[in-house]
């Protein structure tokens, strides 16, 4: 089987893309922030990935602020036990040629993101 990697794209709508090694592309979308734990649970059931990657959203003061911590919080306590999971800031990857892949066709931004960071993941995984 290969070596899974779960990338998210984190916010009130949360993109998440399921790449392997070989950045084959098995299956992505979007949760919201209702049904993200549900959403994360059934995607590490599912695949068993060997690791995973979320991009952390800025939080701001206020009821945003809230809700973007609370997605966080979400995400931290489902990844983290796994031991596997990395956090990383949109210019670990955007700026990289990764940043600007081709990705499938009428898919949203989120998606968009979600791919492209495990794109570099990937990359980046192959040279640590």
């Amino acid at each position: 089987m290969a070596t899974r990697i779960i990338s998210l794209d984190l916010g009130l709508t949360t993109g998440y893309a399921v790449l392997d090694m070989g950045n084959n592309l098995h299956e992505h979308g979007v949760f919201t922030e209702e049904n993200l734990d549900t959403g994360i649970v059934l995607l590490l059931s599912k695949y068993t990935p060997a690791y995973t990657v979320c991009e952390k959203p800025i939080v701001f003061r206020g009821e945003l602020g809230d809700k973007l911590q609370k997605v966080i919080l979400t995400a931290d306590r489902l990844l983290s036990p796994l031991g596997t999971n990395k956090w990383i800031g949109p210019e670990a990857w955007k700026p990289t040629p990764h940043g600007r892949a081709e990705v499938p066709k009428k898919i949203t931004a989120h998606e968009r993101d979600a791919i492209r960071m495990g794109l570099w993941f990937v990359a980046w995984l192959k040279r640590s």
